[in-house]
C-alpha cells in the first residue's frame, strides 16, 4: 500500500511507497525489462462561474514547480524486490500561494521502459498508468 500525505498549508507532500517484490506486485502486461515512478505536487484552479455570466472560468492557471514539485525515479528492473522510497514533493509556496480556489493535487504514476539507442532505458507508448492520489 502506497501512503500519502500532503499539506496545504505549507506545500509539502510526501508518497511512501514500501519495498516492492515485482514478481507478486507489479502488472508488467507488456513484459518490459524497465520501469520507474513518476509523481507530481501541483496545484490546479477551480472551475467558476463569473457574476453574470454563462460559461465557466478559470481564474488561475495550474501551477507546478518543476524542480522540487516533480519526482523520476530511475529505471528500475522489473525483476527482483525495489527498496522502499520516501518521495518528498515542495509546491511553491512563496512564489505563488496557494489561493481558496485551487486545488492541490498528488499524483503518482509509473512508466514502463525498454533498452534504447546506446543501451539506455527509454519510455515504451501506453505502458504505464498514474493516478490521483491525495487532493487538498
Amino acid at each position: 500500500p502506497v501512503e500519502t500525505t500532503l499539506d496545504r498549508i505549507t506545500g509539502e507532500a510526501h508518497i511512501m511507497i514500501p519495498e516492492l517484490n515485482t514478481d507478486m506486485y507489479l502488472y508488467n502486461f507488456r513484459n518490459l525489462p524497465y520501469y520507474r515512478i513518476i509523481a507530481n505536487l501541483s496545484g490546479v484552479s477551480d472551475m467558476m462561474i463569473p457574476t453574470g455570466g454563462s460559461a465557466y472560468k478559470s481564474p488561475y492557471y495550474s501551477y507546478c514547480d518543476p524542480e522540487k514539485g516533480v519526482y523520476e525515479s530511475e529505471w528500475i528492473p522489473t525483476l527482483g524486490v525495489q527498496p522502499a522510497l520516501d518521495i518528498p514533493l515542495q509546491y511553491p509556496m512563496e512564489e505563488n500561494p496557494v489561493p481558496e480556489e485551487m486545488t492541490m493535487l498528488l499524483c503518482v504514476g509509473i512508466e514502463f521502459g525498454k533498452m534504447g539507442v546506446g543501451n539506455i532505458p527509454m519510455a515504451v507508448k501506453y505502458a504505464g498508468s498514474g493516478k490521483i492520489v491525495r487532493v487538498g
